[in-house]
Order: C-alpha cells, then sequence, then structure tokens
C-alpha cells in the first residue's frame, strides 16, 4: 500500500463503490447498494437538521491508491453533538454539547480490508490542509 489520496466521489464512480455496500458486514454498519447514491443525492439538497444537530456540510471522497478506489470516507460537520433518541417512541435529543462538530463513516473495498486503507484514509482526511474537521 502507498500513500491513499483522497479525490470528491461523483455520480460515475458509483459502479466502483455500489458492490462495496452488497458486503454483509457493510450492510449492518451503513445500508446496502443504494446507500451511496443516496449519500451523492444529499449533495443537491440544502443543508438541514439531522438528529437535532444543524448541518454545517458534507463531503464525501474516495480513497485512491495506485490509480485503484480502495475506500469510501464520508464526513458530515454539524453545529454541535447531540445524543439522540429515535424510534416510534423516542423522544429527540436527550443531551448536547455545543460547539462544531463531525460524523465520519468509511468503507474499504472487502477485498482490501485489513491492509490499513480505512487507517490511511482516515489520516488522509484529518491531516489534509482542506480537511472539513
Amino acid at each position: 500500500m502507498g500513500d491513499v489520496q483522497l479525490l470528491p466521489f461523483t455520480p460515475p464512480q458509483l459502479s466502483l463503490v455500489e458492490p462495496w455496500f452488497a458486503d454483509t458486514d457493510t450492510q449492518r454498519w451503513l445500508g446496502g447498494p443504494s446507500w451511496p447514491r443516496q449519500m451523492l443525492d444529499l449533495a443537491d439538497t440544502p443543508l438541514g437538521t439531522f438528529r437535532g444537530a444543524v448541518e454545517t456540510g458534507r463531503y464525501r471522497w474516495l480513497g485512491w491508491d495506485d490509480g485503484r478506489a480502495v475506500g469510501y470516507i464520508d464526513c458530515g460537520t454539524h453545529d454541535r453533538w447531540t445524543t439522540w433518541e429515535g424510534g416510534p417512541a423516542g423522544r429527540g435529543v436527550l443531551a448536547e454539547i455545543p460547539g462544531p462538530a463531525a460524523g465520519i463513516t468509511y468503507v474499504v473495498d472487502p477485498g482490501l480490508r485489513r491492509r490499513g486503507y480505512a487507517q490511511a484514509m482516515l489520516t488522509a482526511l484529518l491531516t489534509s490542509p482542506n480537511s472539513p474537521t
């Protein structure tokens, strides 16, 4: 594995990423193959609220190693951290911590897992001068 480069995730790259979301472990945590398309569709909608926090940005990238897509990473930024209780009887926001917050989601191509790509993508994101976090 070389240095992983993060480049913006765009609609023409869906065919690279959707199979990763057919993986059982990925579905358990994030959802099925429709998930990346939903994230791209959100890019064209105004920022709103999510679980009681105001969205301040949405960012999505593919991780590349030597010309090969190896993973997907997503970062949503918000105006605060919230503890949320959802569901039919949910009470909504239970607690909050003021100040900027970010939620990071990532998926590594199932055939390339356990090779350090997740750590490399997170490092690239957190050390980038353009990082939203």
